[in-house]
């Protein structure tokens, strides 16, 4: 911070600062006045702090009607008192609480509704943010500074619709974390009656807005006060999460959810879903436990933080009043029109129904869930003692289990025998092949019967709930007509493949190891199940799709010591290149000095490594024309300066000539001097270092010359001296 030492130039606030009368609107009128704030420019935080000056700021925080030079003065004034400045916090909760006070008459506007012009969303944000910036730095005095604005709890609830004071609302509450004790802001919002307002708020007669706004506040509550995760952050178990999974709450948002006659119980229907799926998720911590242990060890299970055994309770006697709405949504009453023709719609009314199906099957898994009932509920469970409508008393009686007088019933068995009772599996399996191209259901759909088929078939009522699947909803007889309709819609032009086609293999899958690992299960189903023709889906349907599907896509990866079979052209070509590459081996081993008495015959074989394959021309003399620079020749006889220079330039250059090339400048063909090009090699050989293999040649034959680039240019200007003397 050079500037403290005196190595910047002095700012503008600083100038102004050193006027007499100045004025606040001369300071926020400065671009740098946040940054000199942020930056502890004493002066100014000293000139902010002035009583007058402080209630300017808080005017110019709500202020709506302003000037044009004036339009920004609302954020600035925000920026200033959420800094964290020590300074301007104790000025604003210790010096001039009453200032504070006048900032929160700003609730006391009307609220937003439809159609009317209510609290302007920047400037509630800018409300939020000073308080919600108090409450974090200034804890304890600014909550009870809260507290004593009269009727605040009501003016909060009124503006809930403003995003803004929702925020400020969820920051009372995450306060929890850092309050002590004796000072709860919890227990503050539910004297006022937060949660009761809040449920209120999901009356289906009231608008579908207000529901989505109380089941957000509500599922943010459920996910502070969150037990299944103890690493996460939380606020811990609450008089709030205990309020809401109570018997009497539970029953007033159930009976909002399954009102008939309201206008909008459809949305209070899939709020109050979300918040029950959220309790569940969020409180599910012993999911895992192993369920043997649940049955036999049902004193050493310890109550949970939040416990959900009267939530469930509640759920469990309403069960055939949600089976009743998937079967008759008030949601859906005609077709709509897509690209496959008009269909009758889904609906999130239904798809929320499987979902809290699918949640409580998972919730009754919990370990104190499986604790036997309170005597005054063995009465309620007495007269669920059938597994199945169709099935016969004796038979009942002498294969299942039933819920006695003098025996322990277990609330997670308690809502099994519901689903049971009222038929849900046959009913959701009735919904899942009605809508093929609907994958969410589907995925919930087959995530219930991965549950039930995966669950022990020893204890409980898990094995009544899989023989309801494969009795009543005839699972088997269905997926075995979904792929014969499969196969029928593929084969025609044009034709999909059906929606649902991949969740089917998977359910294929989980009813085969369930009769693989529990015989009496298939014996039991034995008269209702046609299981000679599921043995034969089994081995020929299904094994092939299974083996299809491990298939990876594309094909297998080729492997580097596979034999692939090849055509006849296709390995004379081969052999052909093979042969080319070993020429020019050969070739360039000799290029580079090397010669073997094995390779004396060069062009033996006749096949050139540059011609093409297939061509039978006589190249032999081509090759017997190579002048050769060999290194490995007595290099004593040589005179010094070639030697160095051949040491120093190993490169070499390959010229073709051709006839076509005899108009040209050829300095190897015939010349006053030489007879021929054979001649002018001996000669040159004779001089040093190069070895003739000239013998006579064919017409229009291939002649490449290999000569070092220190010779070609010697030989050029000796060549060009000799013409200059033949003309003299």
């Amino acid at each position: 911070m050079f500037w403290r030492f005196g190595f910047n130039n002095p700012s503008a606030i600083d100038a102004i600062l050193d006027k007499e009368d100045v004025e606040l609107q001369e300071i926020l009128n400065e671009g740098d006045v946040i940054q000199e704030v942020k930056t502890h420019n004493q002066r100014l935080i000293d000139f902010l702090c002035q009583r007058q000056n402080l209630s300017q700021l808080l005017q110019y925080l709500t202020a709506e009607s302003l000037d044009r030079e004036q339009w920004s003065y609302p954020l600035i004034a925000s920026e200033i008192l959420s800094s964290d400045i020590p300074q301007i916090l104790d000025s604003l909760l210790i010096d001039h609480v009453d200032l504070l006070k006048g900032l929160w008459d700003f609730l006391d506007k009307p609220a937003m509704t439809r159609g009317a012009t209510g609290m302007p969303f920047d400037l509630a944000a800018n409300f939020a943010k000073v308080n919600c910036s108090l409450l974090a730095k200034r804890s304890e005095p600014m909550l009870a500074f809260v507290q004593s604005v009269p009727n605040v709890f009501q003016k909060i609830m009124t503006h809930l619709e403003t995003p803004a004071i929702t925020d400020l609302l969820l920051t009372l509450i995450r306060m929890e974390e850092v309050l002590p004790e004796d000072n709860s802001s919890i227990n503050w919002l539910h004297e006022q009656g937060l949660l009761d307002n809040l449920i209120s708020k999901l009356d289906p007669n009231l608008d579908p807005d207000e529901h989505s706004i109380a089941q957000q506040v509500i599922s943010e509550i459920i996910r502070m006060s969150q037990t299944s995760i103890p690493e996460s952050p939380s606020i811990g178990t609450n008089v709030l999460i205990t309020t809401l999974t109570s018997e009497s709450k539970m029953t007033q948002l159930v009976n909002y959810m399954l009102d008939k006659d309201a206008s909008n119980s459809t949305s209070s229907l899939i709020n109050g879903v979300a918040i029950i799926i959220d309790l569940i998720r969020h409180n599910n911590s012993d999911a895992e436990l192993d369920q043997i242990a649940m049955y036999s060890a049902d004193e050493g299970v310890s109550e949970p933080p939040v416990t959900l055994k009267e939530m469930m309770q509640v759920l469990a006697d309403r069960v055939g009043d949600f089976n009743n709405l998937l079967i008759n949504p008030k949601s859906v009453s005609s077709t709509l029109p897509t690209t496959i023709g008009d269909r009758m719609p889904l609906g999130f009314e239904r798809l929320k129904i499987c979902e809290l199906f699918a949640e409580l099957l998972h919730c009754s898994n919990m370990a104190h869930l499986n604790k036997p009932l309170l005597k005054h509920h063995l009465a309620r469970a007495n007269y669920i003692n059938t597994i199945a409508t169709d099935e016969e008393p004796e038979e009942a009686d002498a294969a299942e289990p039933t819920a006695k007088e003098d025996d322990q019933v277990y609330i997670a068995d308690y809502l099994k025998l519901q689903f049971i009772k009222h038929r849900v599996l046959p009913t959701c399996l009735d919904i899942f092949f009605g809508f093929p191209w609907n994958n969410f259901l589907h995925y919930v759909v087959y995530d219930m019967l991965h549950q039930i088929f995966n669950g022990s078939m020893e204890f409980g009522y898990n094995r009544q709930l899989a023989l309801s699947v494969l009795k009543d909803g005839k699972l088997t007889n269905r997926i075995i007509e979904a792929y014969e309709l499969n196969e029928r819609e593929t084969s025609v032009p044009k034709g999909m493949r059906l929606g649902y086609m991949g969740h089917l293999t998977f359910i294929a899958d989980e009813i085969s190891k369930l009769m693989d690992n529990y015989s009496e299960v298939e014996a039991t189903v034995r008269d209702d199940v046609d299981l000679q023709k599921w043995d034969n889906f089994y081995i020929e349907v299904l094994a092939e799709t299974r083996e299809r599907d491990t298939l990876p896509l594309g094909g297998d990866r080729p492997n580097a010591g596979a034999t692939y079979s090849i055509s006849e052209e296709e390995e004379d070509d081969e052999d052909a290149l093979v042969g080319a590459q070993d020429e020019f081996a050969r070739y360039m081993h000799h290029a580079k000095g090397g010669y073997d008495d094995e390779d004396e015959e060069i062009g033996e074989s006749g096949d050139h490594w540059m011609s093409p394959p297939g061509d039978n021309t006589d190249t032999s003399g081509g090759f017997e024309r190579l002048r050769i620079r060999n290194d490995n020749d007595d290099a004593q006889e040589t005179e010094e300066s070639s030697s160095q220079a051949w040491s120093s330039f190993p490169q070499t250059t390959i010229i073709q000539q051709t006839d076509e090339d005899e108009d040209e400048y050829d300095r190897f063909s015939d010349r006053p001097g030489f007879g021929s090009f054979d001649d002018k090699n001996r000669v040159e050989g004779a001089q040093g270092g190069y070895q003739s293999f000239a013998q006579p040649t064919t017409e229009n034959a291939f002649v490449p010359a290999v000569k070092t680039r220190e010779e070609e240019h010697e030989y050029k200007y000796q060549d060009d001296d000799e013409e200059q003397e033949g003309e003299i």
